[in-house]
């Protein structure tokens, strides 16, 4: 938070520490936010690559029995 807050001051003039604040809190949500995303999107993934395996495993197990 306090490298954001240092590299956000540097690039936005004019406004205040409390609305360069703001400006962080709000950006850093963002991320949050797409990065829960982001992991979901792979959890469901793996959950669906893992079911195909298991499919074709179970496939070969009963074709040899």
């Amino acid at each position: 938070v306090e490298a954001r807050f240092e590299e956000y001051s540097s690039k936005v003039k004019g406004i205040s520490p409390h609305q360069l604040a703001v400006l962080v809190a709000y950006t850093l949500g963002e991320e949050l936010l797409k990065e829960r995303e982001r992991i979901k999107a792979l959890k469901k993934k793996v959950v669906e690559s893992s079911e195909g395996l298991l499919s074709r495993v179970e496939a070969e197990l009963n074709s040899l029995g």
